[in-house]
């Protein structure tokens, strides 16, 4: 289990480091500037805190932090977004041009049947070629 604690050593040698406050972190990462000031409120007031996982996966990936968790992937236009958003070479031009690729092959694949194999898809009647498999036509 991940404990706020340690979340909230990660964000303050962040802030050291970088001199990014929370509040431009937390807006930066989550889109609310108050995300990671209630997460102090919560433990300062004594209560059991506790954190959206998106939340905590967005200000983790903000800073450079990875945290997977084996589940299903969120293969949704906004969980596509939220996962090439985390790649910090890509700018947000570069976000949009990846996402639109993996949207229009997502739509490819999500509208091709059994019976109608995909563009790219090799039929069973083609070719082997590099060796691999047999040489002649299969029938």
């Amino acid at each position: 289990m991940i404990q706020i604690d340690e979340i909230l050593r990660l964000i303050a040698a962040h802030e050291e480091k970088t001199e990014e406050t929370m509040t431009e972190l937390s807006r930066r990462a989550t889109g609310k500037t108050d995300t990671i000031r209630n997460w102090i409120r919560g433990k300062k007031g004594g209560k059991d805190s506790s954190a959206k996982l998106d939340n905590v996966q967005s200000v983790l990936a903000a800073m450079g932090y990875d945290l997977t968790i084996d589940g299903p992937v969120d293969n949704s236009d906004d969980g596509i977004i939220r996962i090439l958003s985390r790649i910090p070479e890509l700018d947000k031009r570069g976000v949009e041009l990846a996402f639109t690729v993996i949207s229009n092959h997502l739509e490819v694949s999500r509208s091709t049947t059994p019976s109608q194999p995909a563009a790219d898809d090799q039929s069973s009647n083609a070719t082997h070629h590099h060796g691999y498999g047999p040489s002649r036509r299969q029938s």
